[in-house]
């Protein structure tokens, strides 16, 4: 994403999107763009969501449905805390 955004530097470029959520950008006394900054504590948070899991089951279903049970189960089991 740097590379795109250094193509934008010296522009009146305004971040969009999901973008703002990952970037900070500064802007000189003109209004242009002139660094965009990572928001490094924003990544890692996302990044610790990242990850794999695995549903073992009986009954024979779709992924969707295995997916929207464990959900609803989940949900439960935290309210019922």
């Amino acid at each position: 994403m740097y590379k795109v955004f250094q193509k934008q530097y010296g522009t009146d470029y305004e971040l969009k999107g999901n973008f703002k959520n990952y970037f900070e950008p500064f802007y000189d006394k003109e209004g242009m763009l002139s660094v965009v900054k990572e928001k490094k504590d924003v990544v890692k948070r996302e990044l610790r969501l990242c990850g794999y899991f695995v549903i073992v089951t009986s009954e024979k279903m779709t992924a969707e449905e295995a997916i929207d049970l464990y959900y609803s189960r989940d949900t439960s089991e935290k309210l019922l805390r």
